[in-house]
């Protein structure tokens, strides 16, 4: 949608008061409250899938998601212009702050609520093919430990270095152990039982979950949150989502022990972790996912010079390196 119609509104029986542009969607005043009209590109089964996570997180007691609202025909969308669009509950706020220790704590315990509520939904068949990803987690990290082996060989056999292949190269075997040892956790029998018990309990993950998909309504008395951008929800064990926040909070606040372990006690207040998925939690973060990625965008781009911002990337990402050992030092010594 390029321009806001109040006619996008008339699928939903809702009537607009005013609207404003956000970052490709439009933010509602309607006489039922706020909300967010948003394209979409993705098949009816995984709107249906993100639909029916949110809606069984609301029958558990987990209002805090951009639930969608429904057209008049019943569907979690309507159709424009030949574009499918959604119109999802909003609030007035912005996002998280993941350098406010607080409040990345807040996050945690938001995060431990969302998955002790989410066990035991089962999509219904208009989800189609639903996502499944217990099992896939050690393939992934197999082919991550594969592409930076690659990487380094490349480079080494082309024999013309740039400033930020030199960089790399200087930190590339220490990376390369700890995929090494991470992987080995991955291909244990513990998380074959652990992906197992996952997916008995048919646990569901967000896939996102970071500042860009929770909102804090500011104004409120008391904070409000509101947890968006469930495109990547899946079937999957929930530790996938703990890392990923876990890392991205970590690297803006200098690897703070006191906050990591801070952010998993929220965590476990709201859902205890086994041992097997404290283990999981531990091998993922060792994991240089960072890296992985860094370098999977700087080598894939074919283009003769590199992107200065890759550089900046790799210099900090480096200069945490320390301090993200001491981290994972302390978090092995918790979990023996």
């Amino acid at each position: 949608m390029k321009e806001f119609s109040e006619a996008l509104l008339d699928p939903f029986g809702l009537r607009m008061k005013r609207y404003t542009r956000s970052y490709g969607a439009f933010i509602c005043d309607t006489d039922q409250g706020t909300v967010l009209v948003k394209s979409v590109d993705w098949s009816e089964g995984a709107i249906w899938f993100a639909h029916g996570v949110k809606e069984h997180l609301a029958a558990q007691g987990f209002w805090w998601t951009d639930r969608y609202w429904l057209s008049q025909e019943g569907l979690p969308w309507a159709m424009d212009g030949g574009m499918r669009y959604t119109v999802r509950q909003w609030i007035k706020g912005e996002e998280a702050d993941v350098s406010n220790a607080p409040e990345a704590i807040a996050m945690a315990g938001l995060l431990g609520k969302l998955h002790r509520l989410g066990m035991h939904w089962e999509a219904a068949p208009k989800c189609g093919k639903a996502a499944k990803r217990y099992d896939d987690w050690p393939r992934q990290m197999q082919k991550g430990y594969r592409q930076l082996q690659s990487y380094g060989k490349g480079m080494r056999k082309n024999g013309h270095y740039t400033e930020f292949d030199l960089m790399v190269l200087s930190c590339l075997e220490d990376n390369l152990q700890q995929a090494k040892e991470a992987c080995h956790y991955f291909m244990g029998p513990l998380y074959t039982e652990l992906a197992r018990q996952m997916e008995e309990k048919k646990a569901v993950v967000h896939g996102s979950f970071a500042e860009h998909a929770v909102m804090v309504e500011a104004e409120a008395l008391h904070s409000r949150w509101l947890v968006s951008e469930f495109e990547q929800a899946a079937y999957a064990i929930p530790a996938e989502d703990c890392i990923a926040l876990l890392e991205k909070v970590l690297r803006k606040n200098e690897w703070s022990v006191n906050l990591g372990m801070a952010m998993l006690e929220a965590y476990e207040r709201e859902r205890p972790l086994e041992t097997a998925e404290k283990q999981m939690i531990y091998a993922g973060l060792l994991f240089p996912s960072r890296l992985c990625k860094l370098c999977k965008e700087a080598y894939h781009l074919k283009r003769k010079w590199m992107p200065i911002s890759y550089k900046r990337k790799l210099e900090e990402l480096l200069a945490g390196q320390e301090k993200r050992k001491e981290f994972l030092r302390e978090l092995a010594c918790m979990l023996r």
